[in-house]
């Protein structure tokens, strides 16, 4: 059974049964994940909150919720027909997550940011999902004369964060010059790649 704040106080292990995130109701996983107020303004918007209410309306348990939004499974067309099971999925873990964020007194993200954290999880799933194995290939001089710039970046979309990297090297393999940088606020992955080819050209 999932530990949520209104089994825990059933259990005699806590004393208060409000959820963390509202502070209006007593939670439970339906609350929880669709029925708090943060929840909802989350599956809003993302664009799939009817199909949750249809099922929230209905008198059943959390866990009942969560199995039918996942059996019942469709494309979805917005989602580049990724189905509705990898979304209730990956929005509910992020909101599990986020909630236990909240147990240990850290800082939580906005509805919206949150919403967009989740679409970048789904997006980033979705190119796993078409990613072809490349070999990788020994590294290659330039031309006497020539440059060459390697550069590489990351992103954490839990917090909207990243950081980039670049070497340069002469056609002899030599070290030219190196940077690295963190980047405070990125949108995506491909967002952060730019900010490392703009850092990277910097150093020619």
């Amino acid at each position: 059974m999932v530990p949520c704040i209104g089994v825990l106080a059933n259990r005699h292990i806590i004393n208060s049964r409000t959820c963390l995130a509202c502070n209006e109701a007593c939670e439970d996983i339906k609350h929880l994940l669709f029925m708090c107020k943060r929840a909802r303004e989350i599956w809003q918007t993302i664009g799939v909150w009817q199909e949750i209410e249809n099922e929230v309306a209905v008198n059943q348990s959390g866990s009942i919720v969560v199995a039918k939004l996942i059996n019942s499974s469709r494309p979805l067309e917005f989602l580049n027909h990724l189905g509705l099971a990898e979304l209730i999925l990956i929005g509910c873990w992020f909101i599990w997550w986020e909630r236990r964020k909240l147990v240990h007194g850290e800082v939580i993200q906005f509805q919206v940011r949150a919403a967009l954290s989740i679409a970048t999880y789904i997006t980033n799933y979705q190119r796993a999902l078409k990613k072809t194995v490349k070999h990788a290939k020994d590294w290659k001089k330039p031309p006497e004369g020539i440059l060459l710039l390697n550069i590489d970046a990351s992103y954490k979309p839990e917090r909207g964060e990243g950081g980039t990297g670049g070497v340069l090297r002469d056609a002899n393999g030599t070290f030219i010059a190196a940077a690295y940088n963190y980047i405070e606020h990125v949108v995506d992955a491909p967002t952060a790649e730019v900010h490392a080819l703009r850092e990277g050209l910097l150093l020619a």
